[in-house]
């Protein structure tokens, strides 16, 4: 464990945390929610959001490893609708779960795809919320999009630059109709750089 974390990137898997040379990186959500959005599910009573977060997380992992047969009626219905919706609108998936990491602001975190979306080179994410969260989501794809994505080769960690993305785009794939592909804004590098410096600041 702590070879791995002396590493110039690593994430544990168990503590669902990154680090960089023993020191622990803050992930996108965790700045957000601790900043920006921290009464986001405060109504929201524990139950529905363990059965959403399940919900959710069964849909990514079929999207992810394209299988469904673990996938209960209703999950199956709506992986069959992203089937549909990946061939309406030309989806062409390229790379999904990777983990990105930003030395200069010190934020890591892990986005969902990237895909070519109508011709548009594309951060995509997958959303299986009851309703879609823009603002937030401009804030975590744009995140995402600022960071370096973390490659091992030969046991050793590089940090590559992504190429700038042309539209920042959310597949919405709620449990009862079929969802769709909304584009989400962008926030510029000085936007991100001030809700960093935020969530340092309210860290002390």
């Amino acid at each position: 464990m702590e070879k791995e974390r002396n590493k110039l990137f690593y994430f544990d898997e168990d503590t669902h945390t990154y680090w960089s040379k023993g020191k622990r990186i803050p992930s996108v959500s965790q700045i957000l929610s601790a900043t920006l959005f921290k009464n986001k599910y405060k109504d929201v009573p524990p139950a529905v959001l363990n059965a959403a977060a399940e919900f959710g997380t069964n849909v990514h992992y079929a999207i992810e490893t394209d299988t469904y047969f673990f996938l209960s009626d209703q999950e199956y219905r709506v992986y069959n609708w992203w089937k549909e919706i990946e061939k309406e609108n030309y989806i062409i998936v390229k790379e999904q779960e990777q983990k990105v990491f930003n030395q200069e602001l010190w934020y890591a975190g892990t986005y969902d795809a990237i895909a070519v979306v109508m011709g548009y080179y594309s951060l995509i994410d997958f959303k299986t919320t009851y309703e879609l969260d823009i603002e937030y989501l401009s804030w975590q794809l744009s995140m995402y999009a600022y960071g370096n994505q973390v490659v091992e080769k030969n046991g050793i960690i590089e940090l590559l630059d992504i190429k700038e993305f042309d539209k920042y785009f959310v597949v919405w794939l709620p449990k009862r109709k079929k969802g769709e592909v909304v584009e989400i804004p962008k926030k510029s590098y000085q936007e991100i750089e001030w809700l960093v410096n935020k969530y340092k600041e309210e860290q002390k």
